[in-house]
């Protein structure tokens, strides 16, 4: 199970993930009841209702069920888009995606005002060849009403079986109307990192930060420092983020151990976490440096999340 958190970061979808593990003794033989963590919480209501589900529900009461969507219940209570419930087979999607491989259109969605937004659609994807793009709003998926719709119910009715199609119909800056997009799904393999040799140059295209990235990441910079390249280029564009730990690895191979700012010097800072209590928390990109020569990082509207930190501590 999975509670995932991202607010504050524009059209961040997987910066911070928390694992919270509740140990409420569900299973065959059914449930334990445990003392509240917070000892201010008043569950009476909470009881009372379950107790009349007990008596008067006519159907099958699973006591799973009931516990999962009272934790999807308490997670939507906040009124937090960024803030979402995955339950078990969200949460296993969620880290397959991660490893590069899925099966789908091809596109990273999030929630932005509300709506369920595209993110980006991934180089050579379904959905690039048919035209869906950064900051689209999914109106229908199949003739269904998606803006009442949740991420991960959106994600549903999108994914399929490879060589069918899927029907949206999206809301795009500066079109007068409604378009209406069909897209064949597919199985897709995300490379995390790509790279290319132009002259001089090395062009690193990190499309997300995957499992893997940090290792391939880095042997792209041992090839730039072994072909004597004189730049190297970050493509973050459409990268809609992932594991925040691989980009502080990352940035710890591209930072200087000693960062001149301002006519100081500071540690190699790749962000600074603040929570609910208050105070500050520097997570540091540690490391041997491994490119000290040029670096140029490029960024649009569909980079996100950990692709943001990145960029923003370079």
């Amino acid at each position: 199970m999975r509670i995932q958190s991202s607010r504050g970061l524009t059209g961040a979808t997987r910066v911070l993930t928390l694992l919270i593990v509740f140990v409420l003794g569900v299973g065959v033989g059914g449930i334990a009841i445990t003392r509240p963590l917070d000892e201010k919480a008043d569950l009476t209501l909470f009881w009372k209702a379950w107790g009349v589900v007990d008596r008067l529900f006519y159907g099958d009461a699973s006591v799973d069920a009931r516990v999962e969507g009272a934790i999807a219940g308490m997670v939507a209570g906040l009124g937090d888009p960024y803030t979402q419930y995955l339950p078990p087979d969200d949460s296993e999607r969620f880290q397959e995606d991660l490893t590069g491989e899925f099966g789908g259109i091809g596109a990273e969605l999030t929630v932005k005002d509300g709506l369920i937004t595209v993110v980006s659609a991934l180089r050579e994807s379904p959905a690039e060849a048919a035209g869906l793009k950064a900051g689209d709003i999914l109106l229908e998926i199949d003739g269904e009403d998606a803006t009442s719709m949740t991420l991960n119910g959106s994600i549903e009715r999108i994914r399929g079986e490879v060589g069918t199609t899927v029907r949206l119909s999206v809301a795009r800056e500066g079109e007068s109307r409604p378009l209406l997009i069909t897209i064949t799904r597919d199985t897709i393999t995300v490379e995390s990192v790509e790279q290319e040799q132009i002259g001089s140059t090395r062009f690193i295209t990190v499309n997300q930060f995957g499992a893997d990235t940090v290792e391939l990441f880095e042997a792209a910079l041992n090839e730039a420092n072994a072909a004597r390249d004189q730049a190297v280029v970050v493509d973050l564009r459409n990268n809609p983020g992932g594991y925040l730990d691989g980009a502080i690895k990352m940035l710890g191979m591209v930072l200087p151990e000693k960062s001149v700012l301002e006519g100081g010097i500071r540690d190699r800072v790749a962000v600074i976490e603040r929570g609910k209590e208050g105070g500050d928390k520097r997570l540091i990109a540690k490391g041997r440096q491994i490119w000290e020569g040029k670096l140029v990082v490029l960024v649009n509207e569909g980079s996100a999340s950990a692709s943001e930190i990145f960029a923003g501590a370079v």
